[in-house]
């Protein structure tokens, strides 16, 4: 196999400032990743309960939810709603 040769200088300002912005962007996906977990936020829920409505988890695990008329759906990325 061929060995592929880096010529990044891990010392250098570039190296520095693209890190920073990347580990920026990690921790801005976990902060929404948490959100998302927990319904969106309790205005949110607050609000989609209000209605009378349940949260998409719940409908999920929800036995009930998925009839033959009504398949469940694959949610393919947790973000998608934002």
């Amino acid at each position: 196999m061929t060995v592929l040769e880096s010529r990044v200088d891990l010392s250098s300002a570039e190296f520095a400032a693209n890190r920073e912005h990347n580990l920026a962007l990690v921790a801005e996906l976990r902060a929404r990743l948490a959100q998302v977990k927990q319904g969106g936020g309790q205005e949110a829920v607050r609000r989609h309960r209000a209605r009378g409505k349940l949260l998409a988890r719940e409908r999920i695990e929800r036995p009930t939810g998925c009839t033959p008329t009504r398949r469940r759906r694959l949610a393919f990325s947790p973000v998608w709603a934002k």
